[in-house]
């Protein structure tokens, strides 16, 4: 059961997207801003301050309502979730955008390492699939905060006279998202998914430049986008990419 903080509060709503009633979940906290977020199961979420009125609420998913629909459509296209991951041999993971298979082995010191095509594991039980996980999870959060870090430095330097960002330290932080692949505060916080770690190198450097943007642009205006084709002039073609991958999947 997912923890919920007793500071938020959530209640089912619905809204008319172009003359269809939708539900969505209304979640109430301590915010400035309103946000809408959209699951990969097309579950529509609307996070608003506590002092939001409902009018308010309404118009904003009135505005976003051309931006909602082609999230939906999008999510409609995506190929169907795998089966849930078993963690037996030859079974396929990735990292930074290539296909690597489960290799597994028994023995006294666990272990894991990547070799040719393979994700090569020797643990204790080959039967305990959460100890499966837990490493495979491990070696990748070891690799983000190395590989994450490095760039988010490159990426700085790379944007440093376009954005001209105050010189401070910017706190990165790594952590499983369910609909993002990253975000950031106007405190200088960014947070990066750690499934991005399985994702190509360009398609890293798009989001880490994607949320240092919005350093100077707390939302996705024409400004945004044009301050990101400036920082990026490819920018949409990694974002095609990640809009392409169901998080589900890998």
């Amino acid at each position: 059961m997912m923890y919920q903080s007793p500071s938020i509060s959530s209640e089912k709503q619905e809204f008319s997207l172009y003359g269809k009633t939708l539900p969505y979940l209304l979640k109430r906290g301590k915010r400035r801003t309103m946000q809408i977020s959209i699951h990969p199961n097309q579950e529509i979420v609307v996070h608003a301050p506590k002092q939001a009125s409902m009018r308010q609420i309404e118009e904003l998913l009135e505005k976003k309502q051309r931006w909602i629909n082609k999230t939906l459509q999008k999510l409609e296209q995506l190929p169907p979730p795998l089966p849930q991951r078993q963690y037996i041999c030859g079974e396929t993971h990735y990292y930074l955008g290539r296909q690597y298979r489960l290799k597994i082995h028994e023995g006294e010191n666990q272990s894991i390492k990547l070799k040719g095509g393979f994700f090569e594991i020797i643990v204790s039980d080959k039967e305990n699939k959460s100890a499966i996980a837990q490493l495979l999870m491990n070696w990748y959060l070891d690799r983000a905060k190395v590989i994450f870090s490095k760039h988010l430095e490159q990426c700085l330097k790379q944007t440093r006279n376009i954005l001209s960002l105050p010189e401070k330290q910017i706190n990165l932080k790594i952590r499983p998202m369910r609909t993002r692949w990253g975000s950031c505060s106007s405190r200088g916080n960014i947070n990066l998914n750690l499934e991005l770690i399985k994702t190509p190198l360009n398609c890293i450097d798009y989001v880490i430049i994607h949320e240092l943007c919005h350093l100077k642009q707390m939302n996705h205006s024409k400004d945004f986008w044009l301050l990101v084709g400036q920082c990026m002039p490819q920018w949409q073609k990694y974002k095609s990419q990640l809009d392409k991958i169901r998080l589900e999947n890998i």
